[in-house]
């Protein structure tokens, strides 16, 4: 008499399958996601993958001049979407250009980290070096202050400064 052995049933053996088939996909994505990477740092003019998603966007500007003790002040406040920042440009047109560059790392708190894609960075124009304070009288309606990526670069947004931007202080 033959004895016949006993198999595993079609549902565990379907299950086991895609398994397999799932494992094998992850470790041939991962490989392929790193060879893309390093294609692209070859490619002339390439960005990274994280920079086709970055957006700026220019929430709030102000500028107060103090005709009483000439403490004048400006502030910026903006965010990224899609990747994280480490450094931006701030570039104000106002007959002349003054321009001023600032390290996020070292924002509010020295993290040594970026910011975070979607928080709020809100910079003092003065303190950060980024134009003088006897600059701030000279911005008007209708000039235009821009923040650059630096991380990535051609990644700008602008911002047309309106009248309720100015506050003067008698």
């Amino acid at each position: 008499m033959i004895v016949m052995k006993k198999g595993i049933s079609p549902l565990i053996a379907a299950v086991i399958l895609i398994a397999f088939v799932v494992a094998v996909a992850s470790v041939v994505a991962t490989f392929f996601t790193d060879i893309a990477g390093e294609w692209g740092e070859d490619i002339e003019g390439a960005q990274p993958v994280e920079c086709a998603m970055m957006n700026l966007e220019v929430m709030d500007f102000s500028t107060e001049v103090n005709e009483e003790n000439g403490n004048d002040n400006a502030s910026l406040s903006f965010r990224s979407t899609g990747s994280p920042l480490t450094e931006v440009t701030i570039n104000i047109y106002s007959g002349e250009v003054h321009s001023g560059s600032v390290d996020l790392m070292d924002y509010e708190e020295p993290e040594e980290e970026p910011v975070e894609e979607g928080r709020t960075i809100t910079l003092d124009l003065v303190e950060e070096d980024v134009i003088g304070e006897e600059f701030v009288e000279t911005i008007e309606e209708d000039d235009t202050v821009e923040v650059v990526s630096l991380d990535c670069p051609g990644v700008t947004e602008e911002y047309t400064v309106q009248e309720e931007d100015r506050t003067t202080v008698e």
